[in-house]
């Protein structure tokens, strides 16, 4: 006797993508909220400084903008520095 079929589970690449999804949305929300390309536009040049502007912690800052960098947000020059911004 054959054991009964069983239809395939979800596919565990489309549940990654939808988390990642969900993450990056996030992180581009907070970035939004936190005026951080406003901040940039009128020259905060350290995580710090955005951080100073937004009332947010300078640690959350730097993680917000390394998150940013490798999802390929392009206002990012290096982690933690947006165009020409320095980490500290």
């Amino acid at each position: 006797m054959h054991p009964p079929h069983q239809a395939p589970g979800p596919s565990l690449e489309l549940i990654f993508e939808t988390i990642h999804g969900f993450q990056q949305t996030g992180a581009l929300k907070a970035a939004l909220e936190l005026d951080v390309f406003t901040g940039i536009a009128d020259g905060a040049n350290t995580a710090l400084t955005l951080a100073s502007r937004s009332e947010a912690s300078a640690r959350g800052m730097r993680i917000l903008c390394d998150y940013l960098d490798r999802t390929g947000i392009s206002i990012l020059g290096q982690p933690s520095q947006p165009r020409g911004v320095r980490a500290r």
